[in-house]
């Protein structure tokens, strides 16, 4: 299935936090004035949440909910609360939330432009590779545009970190694919690697910086790194599921006719 961009106009896309195409829920904004014009706690120590967490003077409903607050708000990112509304209310125009219905994260958008979070036009990135990986993958979508050199070098460094992952040394990346392809490695990934060490500069090392890059180079890059996870973790993962998912009197004689 195709992948719908985040928009304004729609009622469904592929959320950009945890990239599944759900149904997105809309809401209207409000300020209210906060209580002597101070602003909401947003930075809460560990030992001024443990005292929440373990205050007895509250009933245990209550504590879950405001456990619950806590976490969200330490998290740092924007959420919906069902809190009750201050005095002084203002409605906000040009400001438009959107709730993700798959995972309940929630997208800003200053009039028809999305500005958390800030994702680039990168496609989504394959589920199955590690947060780690993630992190680089995202915040590279974030500055494709600002800079194509940058966003490549972060990419680069994501498929030396995927390398090792798949139980590489992650140093040398000529040296990886070598071993990779002596451990069986498919020679469509073999190929894809090739195009990441030779791509721009043969002499760049991964997460470093060529000055050809473009973003030509960067959204080829995108599509490497989800097309070595799609081959080397998401396939394998789903073969064994399946397998796993067998009857046990089905994997008995497979076992007996293998051995």
């Amino acid at each position: 299935m195709d992948r719908v961009s985040p928009s304004l106009t729609k009622t469904a896309f592929n959320c950009p936090h945890c990239g599944a195409l759900a149904k997105q829920f809309w809401y209207s904004t409000k300020a209210n004035s906060n209580s002597k014009n101070s602003p909401l706690p947003t930075l809460i120590d560990a030992d001024k949440r443990e005292n929440y967490y373990n205050n007895t003077s509250i009933d245990n409903e209550t504590k879950e909910r405001l456990k619950s607050w806590i976490d969200r708000m330490v998290e740092g990112h924007p959420f919906l609360s069902d809190n009750e509304e201050n005095s002084y209310s203002f409605s906000v125009f040009n400001l438009s939330i959107s709730e993700c219905f798959n995972c309940k994260r929630i997208s800003i958008w200053i009039h028809d432009k999305q500005v958390y979070p800030q994702r680039g036009e990168a496609p989504i990135p394959n589920p199955d590779l590690s947060p780690d990986i993630l992190t680089d993958y995202w915040e590279a979508s974030t500055i494709l545009d600002l800079s194509p050199r940058g966003a490549a070098a972060l990419l680069r460094l994501a498929i030396q970190k995927l390398c090792k992952e798949l139980g590489q040394s992650g140093k040398d990346l000529n040296q990886d694919i070598g071993a990779l392809v002596d451990a069986g490695l498919d020679p469509l990934i073999q190929k894809s690697l090739d195009a990441v060490r030779v791509v721009g500069n043969n002499a760049v090392h991964p997460g470093q910086i060529d000055l050809r890059d473009n973003k030509e180079t960067v959204e080829n890059l995108f599509n490497i790194v989800n097309l070595i996870a799609e081959r080397m973790i998401s396939i394998p993962k789903r073969v064994e599921e399946l397998y796993s998912s067998l009857p046990k009197s089905s994997l008995d004689q497979i076992q007996k006719r293998d051995s």
